[in-house]
C-alpha cells in the first residue's frame, strides 16, 4: 500500500490524537477560569466557548495533519503506519504534543494551590 492511501486511512487517528491534547488543555483552563474569576465565568455565554475550543482544535488538527501531509514522501514503499513521516515532522509534532501536556499539568497545579490557598 502506497503512502498516500495509509495517510488517507490515518487521518482519522493523526486529527484526533491533536485533537484530544488540545481539548484537555482547553477544559483545564476553563477549570482555572472558574476558580479564578466565579462570578466572570458565570456569565461567560457557553454557546462562545464551546465554539472558540471546538474552532481551535480544528485548526490545530488541520495544521497538524497538513504538515504530516506534506511530509509524505510516496515515491518510497513502506508499511502502512502512522508514524512512517519524516523524522523532523514528528520531532516536532512531538515537542508541540508535550508543551500541550505540560502546559496542562501547570494550570491544574496552579488550580490545586488556589484551592488549597482558599480552603485554608
Amino acid at each position: 500500500m502506497d503512502q498516500m492511501t495509509c495517510f488517507a486511512i490515518f487521518a482519522t487517528f493523526l486529527t484526533a490524537t491533536i485533537w484530544q491534547s488540545v481539548i484537555m488543555l482547553a477544559i483545564s483552563v476553563d477549570l482555572l477560569c472558574a476558580i479564578v474569576f466565579p462570578i466572570l465565568y458565570r456569565k461567560w455565554m457557553t454557546n462562545m466557548t464551546v465554539t472558540i475550543n471546538v474552532m481551535v482544535c480544528a485548526a490545530l488538527s488541520l495544521v497538524y495533519s497538513v504538515f504530516v501531509y506534506d511530509s509524505i514522501d510516496s515515491t518510497k514503499p513502506s508499511n502502512c503506519n502512522t508514524f512512517n513521516i519524516a523524522m523532523n515532522v514528528s520531532s516536532c509534532m512531538n515537542v508541540l504534543q508535550y508543551c500541550i501536556f505540560s502546559s496542562q499539568m501547570l494550570v491544574y497545579v496552579i488550580c490545586y494551590v488556589i484551592m488549597y490557598i482558599r480552603g485554608r
